[in-house]
């Protein structure tokens, strides 16, 4: 009997071992097509008819594991511009399909810490790919391989629409924001939780297959969850110390199709936030003022927080790390936004000759191509500096609309 016992035990080890490193295995681009067939219709521009093959929207977006399946990644926020020209940098989409949003994208790209690698999916070259992809050239043949270099994150940005019919519209035009990655924000407020390039992130939300740009890439779109730890530190001005700063942001409204908003379409798929414990290490990136100096850290509530659960920290005096532990008891629907610093308690949290401030001060904007040829165009202008976001609209503009008659709205052609 306990040989029969043992044999049964040894047996459920091996399955979930198995079941482990198929989880860690690289996923290829042409599982997105799997129950995807052709489907054509006929498009009519200006008295021309065309039928092209609407395959690659319909579905655009096709879960990896699963609507349910949340996924982990944590690594460093990409910069620079590759050889094709794309800014890889933290960027507010310029275009966003308008069937499928409320409000354009924010985005950015994900180089995987060591333990994440599996992120990266291998991309299949077919040879009917109109969209030039990094590691693609003009010569690729059917069936060349490329790996992801990164992962691309999306989370609407909940900013800047002023189309009619639009949900967002009444609150955007006034600066304020309709949810999604930016709750709580109001009229020249600094966007506190975007990202900036050199940025460490821990993010969690949908695996998905992006279809519209093939061969399709797997990325995570929308997040649910994502806690940054700033490459820059920060003044902590009530302590007069220097600090490491952690902003921590959840919500279940990642976009127009996944979002525990009320009275939504049969369409739209309910975000389950309840029941899952969020967890991840930040470190206070900080040299001691001296070898004696004790870890401390301070959470601080941010504007649209609406979490009552408990946030668990961990500090650990020896690595200056700190474990964050969010078992997430509120409703689905409330928002966490909170900020943690971490700092040594004693001197300014860190040697005099470890932190040089800069000011950084805006003084002309250069509109290098604008698209629009027959009429004035219409601009949403986004300024990152050192992780402090702001939307420039909100400072022009009328009295109650951010987003008529301003600096960078209705600029001559």
């Amino acid at each position: 009997m306990l040989q029969g016992f043992f044999r049964f035990y040894i047996t459920i080890i091996l399955l979930l071992s198995i079941t482990c490193v198929y989880a860690q295995q690289p996923r290829y681009s042409t599982a997105s097509e799997v129950g995807c067939t052709p489907c054509f219709d006929t498009i009519k521009l200006f008295g021309i008819k065309n039928i092209q093959d609407v395959n690659r929207i319909m579905p655009t977006w096709v879960p990896v594991a699963g609507k349910d399946t949340v996924v982990v990644l944590e690594g460093l926020i990409k910069s620079g511009v590759d050889k094709f020209g794309i800014n890889n940098g933290p960027i507010v989409s310029y275009e966003d399909l308008p069937l499928f949003h409320y409000t354009h994208d924010m985005c950015f790209n994900i180089t995987p810490d060591s333990a994440f690698q599996h992120m990266l999916a291998y991309q299949v070259f077919t040879g009917t790919e109109t969209h030039i992809v990094e590691g693609f050239d003009k010569g690729s043949k059917p069936g060349d391989t490329t790996r992801q270099r990164d992962v691309h994150v999306e989370w609407e940005s909940g900013l800047g629409q002023s189309n009619k019919g639009n949900p967002c519209s009444v609150l955007n035009r006034q600066g304020k924001s309709c949810g999604f990655a930016s709750v709580g924000h109001e009229r020249g407020d600094y966007i506190w939780n975007w990202p900036t390039t050199g940025d460490w992130v821990h993010v969690e939300g949908l695996w998905i297959w992006d279809r519209g740009h093939p061969p399709a890439e797997a990325e995570i779109h929308p997040m649910r969850f994502m806690a940054i730890q700033r490459q820059l530190p920060a003044k902590v001005k009530d302590l007069d110390k220097y600090a490491t700063e952690v902003n921590i942001y959840a919500s279940g409204n990642g976009g127009a199709f996944y979002n525990n908003l009320p009275n939504q379409q049969p369409f739209v798929y309910p975000v389950k936030m309840a029941g899952r414990t969020y967890s991840f290490t930040v470190k206070n990136t900080l040299p001691k003022p001296s070898a004696g100096a004790k870890l401390l850290a301070r959470l601080s509530s941010e504007k649209g927080n609406s979490y009552a659960g408990s946030i668990n920290l961990d500090l650990d005096q020896s690595t200056g790390a700190c474990k964050v532990t969010i078992p997430w008891v509120d409703a689905d629907t409330a928002v966490l936004a909170y900020t943690l610093y971490l700092y040594w308690d004693e001197a300014a949290g860190t040697p005099s000759t470890a932190v040089n401030t800069v000011k950084v001060t805006v003084k002309k904007l250069k509109i290098k191509r604008r698209k629009e040829f027959l009429t004035k165009s219409e601009f949403r202008v986004f300024m990152d500096v050192g992780g402090q976001w702001l939307f420039l609209n909100d400072l022009f503009g009328t009295k109650n609309d951010v987003l008529n008659k301003g600096a960078w709205q209705n600029i001559p052609p």
